[in-house]
């Protein structure tokens, strides 16, 4: 699998994906833009599925089997080839096989084909109605989930045979600590449900099963649930807030592995060490959104130890992934530290002075830690409202700015229930004579570096929400522009010092020093080292 596959679980617990299929494949291009290259992704493997389905379908007319919808889909999941050292949650079905599906549709009964809505009462799925059974705490449920079953006829079905429906299964699991009843059966009458339970004793990771429900009259699965269970290492006082792993990552491979962040959580610092062979590493959040990458930008050289850290601002489980590129000539064994820090700081004194007293204060495991405050930025924000779905803004960049600054921070944060009604969300950025400086796409919270002085004078923003219906009348973007500084004047800094747990030590951080660069909204960044002088959050203090 690709290291930047999009896998399972979803929030609901269901299937992502619900089948694989290549994703690399070598596509023609004009002549002048070299005649052919290899390409990867979700374009390559949506392809594959479409032919693959379309070989399948003629062979089913040749043969006069089923082409309805559900037929087939039913047929392709049955066929399909599991795929090793994969958790199902990572490849769906397994891998699309055509001569699997076409031999699972000789055996469909056609008379009546049939779709089943499942719903699972869920903690974590938006409407508390989950696709599939899915845990991700440091908790063990002390309840069954209960699975409702509700057929779902073809249009069309005669109201006599809805009333006869009748269909009875043998529920299959595929481990041992999933516990449900061995028979079930559904009418048309109402949704029925049955009970299911994990025996979750010393268990621990990402692990992953499923539910088969096969029809006792064809021999088929008429329907599968998917069952994640996340038991994350818990970072606590008796670990001293550090999860440590030493493990081999196979070429082409992604270890992924959790760990429980505590409340009260301010920063995480990551340390990855491999054996020689190149590694590359992510740390998501709760809902799978990047927090920090921490690969080497270099791919090819030999790697050194990364260092990386990130500002925590939610407690939960988060994810770290490690995966090795199919190009390696053998297996990384790596190891991995990730320390989770409380430094909390609180700002004492009113900023119109100019003088901010800050308090730090560890609540986690005594730190052997110094500190120094920094000019690093000065910012400013706004709220741009939008009507309809493309906004024009600009911004300048003068040479006085390219002189001062290293670089110009958009920051870009939008509402969910906007950000999940959009099929993308791209900008461009014009330079004043209208040639086009750069291009990409955003999420919730995005940021979009335009750093050096390639064009002068103001810039333009396209903005633009790609709704999959129709844009509402208006909606909303925070804006907050970063100037950072290139080189950053130090306003102050304390020796290295022992920080018991609950112990806070005041820090006064006197903007004034950096009369020559303050406008706008001048920021200090509260910079906390470790004892090593390698540097755990930096947290802004702003005027």
């Amino acid at each position: 699998m690709w290291y930047f596959s999009s896998v399972g679980p979803r929030a609901d617990g269901g299937w992502k994906p619900s089948i694989s299929a290549p994703g690399s494949a070598v596509s023609s291009l004009p002549i002048w833009a070299g005649g052919h290259e290899n390409y990867r992704g979700t374009s390559m493997a949506a392809p594959e599925v479409t032919g693959a389905l379309a070989v399948l379908l003629s062979a089913a007319k040749d043969k006069g089997l089923p082409t309805d919808r559900v037929s087939v889909t039913q047929a392709v999941y049955n066929g399909a080839k599991p795929i090793d050292n994969l958790k199902w949650i990572e490849q769906g079905h397994g891998l699309m096989n055509i001569p699997g599906a076409l031999e699972k549709l000789a055996q469909v009964d056609a008379s009546l084909p049939m779709e089943y809505d499942i719903s699972v009462n869920s903690t974590v799925a938006p409407d508390g109605k989950g696709k599939g059974i899915f845990v991700r705490s440091r908790h063990t449920p002390s309840n069954a989930f209960t699975v409702v079953v509700s057929p779902v006829f073809p249009a069309g079905t005669p109201a006599e045979t809805k009333t006869l429906f009748l269909r009875t299964f043998k529920l299959e699991s595929s481990a041992g600590w999933v516990q449900l009843p061995e028979n079930f059966w559904v009418h048309s009458r109402a949704p029925r449900s049955f009970q299911v339970k994990l025996d979750l004793e010393g268990k621990s990771g990402l692990l992953s099963e499923k539910i088969s429900a096969v029809d006792e009259k064809t021999g088929l699965v008429a329907f599968e649930i998917p069952v994640t269970v996340v038991r994350p290492f818990i970072l606590g006082d008796d670990n001293a807030y550090t999860y440590k792993l030493n493990q081999r990552v196979a070429v082409g491979e992604t270890l992924r592995t959790f760990v429980d962040v505590p409340a009260g959580t301010t920063a995480a610092q990551i340390e990855l060490r491999t054996s020689g062979p190149k590694v590359w590493g992510q740390l998501l959040d709760q809902e799978g959104r990047l927090v920090k990458d921490f690969s080497d930008p270099d791919r090819d050289a030999p790697q050194a130890p990364i260092y990386a850290h990130t500002n925590i601002t939610k407690a939960g489980v988060y994810e770290v992934d490690i995966s090795a590129p199919a190009n390696n000539e053998k297996a990384a064994d790596i190891e991995l530290v990730v320390k989770a820090y409380s430094l909390a700081v609180k700002v004492e004194a009113p900023s119109e002075t100019g003088v901010i007293d800050a308090t730090v204060q560890n609540n986690f495991a005594p730190l052997k830690a110094s500190a120094s405050a920094e000019l690093r930025e000065v910012r400013s924000e706004r709220t741009l409202r939008i009507e309809g779905d493309v906004l024009n803004f600009k911004t300048a960049w003068s040479a006085e700015d390219a002189a001062k600054y290293a670089s110009l921070d958009l920051q870009f944060q939008t509402a969910k229930k906007f950000y999940d009604l959009m099929t993308d969300f791209p900008y461009m950025v014009f330079c004043e004579d209208g040639s086009l400086l750069t291009s990409g796409g955003l999420e919730l919270d995005s940021t979009v570096s335009l750093g050096g002085s390639s064009c002068q004078g103001e810039r333009r923003f396209q903005l633009q929400g790609a709704f999959a219906k129709e844009a509402p009348d208006a909606w909303f973007v925070r804006l907050v522009e970063h100037r950072i500084l290139k080189m950053p004047v130090v306003l102050g800094s304390l020796g290295r010092r022992l920080l018991e747990t609950g112990q806070s030590v005041l820090f006064s951080i006197d903007l004034n020093e950096a009369q020559t660069v303050r406008q706008g909204q001048s920021c200090a960044h509260l910079v906390l080292l470790d004892g090593e002088g390698r540097e755990i959050q930096a947290t802004p203090v702003c005027e």
